[in-house]
């Protein structure tokens, strides 16, 4: 009526084992993505921002040629820079998830 016991338990193994894998990938995933990190500069190197590994903003750097813009253009500039400094680091986040291949598994 349920089919054979020994099949039974060697699929819940199976299961499991598959669980714990997945765990200790997602695992690796979190300690991997806590060390990321990345630092992009704009405007030809006039603005550099560095973000963390949850994007926040670190270290902004400003060249000695900004000093001449307006305000509206420095605010820009600094919100480019680190846009594009998150940025990186999704697309960083996204290959150590593919790598771990843990993007749309059961």
């Amino acid at each position: 009526m349920f089919g054979d016991p020994e099949e039974g338990y060697r699929r819940v193994d199976d299961w499991q084992a598959a669980i714990e894998a997945r765990a200790a990938r997602a695992r690796e995933l979190a300690q991997r993505q806590s060390e990321l990190g990345a630092t992009v500069s704009v405007a030809e190197g006039s603005v550099t921002a560095t973000v963390d590994h949850s994007g926040r903003l670190t270290t902004l750097k400003l060249d000695d040629r900004v000093r001449g813009w307006s305000l509206e253009k420095l605010s820009r500039t600094v919100i480019e820079a680190n846009d594009a400094a998150r940025q990186a680091v999704r697309t960083q986040l996204d290959q150590l998830i593919d790598e771990a291949g843990l993007r749309d598994a059961p």
